[in-house]
């Protein structure tokens, strides 16, 4: 029995959230838009998705010679009318507005994009905190974007997050029904239930996903592993670099698997050289090679990785200890 303990880690699962192009998805026929009344006098106001302008960040405005900050959580406005949006309510431009920026947290934070997209939609739901609470937040976007399984998606996400998982799940199980994207929902549901303990029934419900749908592969392999079946989690983990050789949590796994599960060494040398040179700045994975040469006797190899790896950036402190530890053993 080996008497090290080598850096290497798996990392198990990891919320779905897709990249997407600057600008958001292109909007669906069905979503129209709904009325909401101003919360301050009560005028009804429409928001429609694609229409307006959304600001999420912090942005500085000037007056008569003045510095002033504009402070809300969400601005939409357009050419023809401009609303302050403080979800799940907003209100209309002038008195009500300025009402309402005194009741807005610091910092502000407001940049301007183009339109109200799912993609925008998403990034404030991920990012933002919200007066009115996320409930409310999701409420709202789902509301405005009713067949988005982007805006579902990262909705459920959010509020996962925050300890609400049944309304979570039932989201994503509603959504699968009437989205523009199934699959992509199925796959997050498939994670939840990894999460949660349910690795089997995660394995059901990839099967109804297409291969094809983005991190399919690793997160098939991460359902498998939790369901301690290795070796077809491995396979996996080969497909998901294969397809996708940007996705560092495949390469992470495999070479934990290789490492530490099977203890083959020499493969496990070969799998972190390739990880290093398509991740050059991955700290973690330079260190990986290290261990992997140590375990083979090579430690004057091994210490040239570590001492490598010693300056560049990245890992927690548990990390830095190890990597330390090693090379004192090598020494």
């Amino acid at each position: 029995m080996r008497k090290y303990t080598p850096h290497a880690l798996i990392i198990s699962f990891a919320f779905i959230i897709t990249p997407t192009i600057l600008g958001g998805s292109k909007m669906n026929e069905v979503e129209k838009g709904i009325e909401i009344p101003c919360v301050s006098c009560g005028k009804l106001l429409h928001v429609s998705p694609g229409e307006y302008g959304i600001t999420t960040n912090y942005e500085e405005y000037v007056e008569e010679n003045s510095k002033d900050y504009l402070s809300a959580d969400l601005i939409i406005g357009s050419s023809a009318n401009r609303f302050v949006l403080n979800i799940p309510g907003i209100v209309c431009n002038g008195d009500c507005s300025l009402d309402l920026l005194d009741t807005v947290p610091d910092p502000p934070g407001l940049v301007c994009v183009v339109e109200i997209t799912p993609t925008k939609a998403a990034s404030a739901m991920m990012q933002m905190q919200f007066i009115e609470g996320t409930e409310a937040v999701v409420n709202f976007f789902l509301q405005l974007f009713p067949t988005s399984a982007e805006v579902m998606d990262i909705a459920a996400i959010r509020l996962y997050q925050e300890g609400e998982k049944r309304r979570a799940y039932d989201i994503l199980e509603k959504g699968i029904e009437h989205c523009d994207d199934a699959d992509k929902l199925r796959i997050e549901l498939a994670v939840f239930c990894g999460m949660d303990g349910a690795s089997l029934l995660g394995l059901q419900l990839m099967q109804d996903v297409s291969p094809d749908t983005f991190r399919y592969h690793v997160i098939k392999g991460n359902l498998h592993r939790a369901a301690d079946q290795w070796d077809e989690a491995a396979d996996c983990w080969k497909m998901a670099i294969k397809t996708d050789p940007t996705d560092e949590i495949a390469w992470f796994n495999l070479g934990y698997y290789l490492l530490s599960v099977e203890e083959r060494f020499l493969d496990a040398e070969q799998h972190y050289q390739a990880a290093c040179d398509a991740f050059p700045e991955e700290r973690r994975f330079r260190a990986y090679l290290g261990d992997a040469l140590f375990f083979q006797g090579r430690k004057a190899e091994a210490l040239k990785e570590y001492h490598r790896a010693l300056p560049m950036q990245g890992g927690d402190s548990q990390f830095e200890d190890t990597l330390r530890s090693m090379i004192d053993q090598c020494e």
